[in-house]
């Protein structure tokens, strides 16, 4: 078969010439890919916010891969030792794909002037014969730390059984336009029922149970069973495919999912009319002020 292309080819030489990064080279190990994965889901795609619309690399921890939309916030530890960045969406892509995520990579970044000014803002990522040069999103990234809870008053684990089908079922709902809400209750022991809501009336129209391992771990004091509260579906169940353990402080503050390997997804709630309300000196000694990212 003959292929004729009707297109007049341009010369090699128009042809952009490849970046050359110069700079400090780190070992990047191959663990921290599937972390990538895991975290750049929650990243930002609005225009208006750039600086979200990707995943910072920081060595603060010993190494954290963070990324969130405003709504809810992942967070993966990763062994990196070099300069924070934000790696853009795109980029992390590509960097999930088998071709880079099986095999240790090294990192080579830029080095900042004199007035500690990148005069080059790319880093290349090399692993075995694939290189991704990669424009790094320039900005300053949010305190992510606001508002990640630092204590909780309740912990449920939901079992490996059940929770596919759990995570199915949330994707599955669709609003039709509508602003929808899953009311997550504990009226029976053991037992999370999650109630499906629209937000514009309040008006129910699914409920399904769920087997939860409770555990209570405030000392004061405590109801015996997890607060009363409220999240958009799709989120909640990016938030259980990152860990299986949700950990509540009441119906008002941020609500985090943990999963193995140190990763975690903070996840904002919806307004509920029943949810459980903080009182004031419990709410202050479970978890800071939470602040949207």
């Amino acid at each position: 078969m003959n292929v004729v292309s009707v297109h007049k080819p341009e010369p090699a030489a128009e042809f952009p010439a490849r970046l050359s990064v110069e700079g400090r080279v780190t070992a990047l190990p191959k663990e921290t890919f599937p972390a990538l994965g895991i975290t750049a889901g929650c990243a930002s795609t609005d225009a208006s916010r750039y600086v979200l619309n990707g995943v910072l690399f920081t060595p603060e921890d010993g190494g954290m891969l963070i990324a969130t939309d405003g709504r809810r916030l992942a967070g993966a530890p990763a062994r990196f030792t070099g300069r924070a960045f934000i790696l853009p969406n795109a980029a992390a892509h590509v960097l999930v794909h088998p071709d880079f995520a099986t095999r240790d990579a090294t990192i080579r970044q830029a080095d900042d002037n004199n007035d500690n000014e990148r005069t080059n803002p790319y880093a290349e990522f090399r692993s075995g014969p694939h290189t991704l040069i990669a424009k790094e999103i320039e900005g300053s990234y949010p305190n992510y730390r606001q508002v990640i809870p630092d204590a909780h008053l309740s912990e449920a684990t939901i079992s490996e059984t059940h929770r596919p089908a759990l995570i199915a079922w949330l994707r599955s709902l669709t609003g039709d336009g509508n602003r929808l809400s899953v009311r997550l209750s504990w009226e029976s022991p053991g037992l999370l029922t999650l109630t499906l809501t629209c937000v514009d009336n309040e008006s129910k129209s699914a409920t399904i149970q769920v087997p939860v391992k409770v555990t209570e771990t405030y000392t004061g004091k405590g109801t015996g069973k997890p607060p009363v509260i409220a999240f958009e579906p799709a989120y909640l169940a990016s938030a259980l495919e990152i860990g299986p353990v949700l950990r509540l402080i009441d119906g008002m503050s941020p609500g985090l999912t943990a999963g193995p390997g140190g990763v975690y997804c903070v996840l904002m709630p919806m307004r509920c009319a029943d949810a459980t309300i903080p009182e004031p000196s419990t709410a202050r000694e479970a978890a800071p002020e939470a602040a949207a990212a």
